[in-house]
């Protein structure tokens, strides 16, 4: 069963049709499946398998031919691929963590931390009242006038529960940016 490569495992040519490789494989699976013949170990199986999932692919097959022919290193499998690329992620993350830091020192150093960190703390509470302030007044003039004009009020009730909504997200946020002196979780 040791072969250079998947053609010369399958026994076809490689210039081989899908029909031509699907009955290769069919051939092949006869003599080595485990099911079938006991005396052969699975690894066999495996390798065939892996050669008919292979060639079966366009994409894979045009790869395996291409590492065939060039004479060069061989080409990356996925999953090699995959865990260089997530490294380069992680790598890519850990330098936007450092630069996060310094902007972070930087910006409690200055002179506009304080005000900063006083609207920070009273930001939520002008933004809630005056949700609560428009949601009432919408109400209340739906209730005096007519209730149509619900339809004229209707981007105010908008912006009210948008601010109701989104205040804790930007908080969230901003919050990054206030407590230094504990330990931040990466982002």
């Amino acid at each position: 069963m040791a072969s250079a490569n998947y053609y010369d495992l399958l026994e076809i040519p490689r210039t081989a049709s899908i029909a031509e490789i699907k009955k290769a494989y069919r051939n092949k699976a006869k003599l080595y499946h485990p099911d079938v013949n006991l005396s052969s170990s699975s690894i066999h199986f495996l390798i065939l398998r892996q050669a008919y999932e292979t060639l079966m692919d366009a994409n894979k097959r045009y790869l395996y031919d291409l590492s065939l022919v060039s004479n060069s290193e061989q080409l990356l499998t996925y999953t090699q691929w995959k865990e260089i690329e997530k490294r380069k992620i992680r790598n890519e993350e850990e330098k936007k963590f450092q630069q996060f830091l310094k902007q972070r020192d930087l910006f409690q150093k200055s002179f506009y931390f304080i005000p900063a960190k006083i609207l920070f703390w009273s930001a939520p509470v002008i933004s809630y009242s005056l949700s609560v302030f428009l949601i009432g007044a919408c109400i209340w003039l739906m209730w005096t006038l007519h209730p149509l004009i619900f339809f004229v009020l209707i981007p105010f009730l908008c912006l009210s529960i948008y601010l109701i909504l989104v205040t804790p997200k930007w908080r969230k946020e901003a919050k990054k940016y206030f407590m230094g002196n504990n330990p931040v979780t990466k982002l």
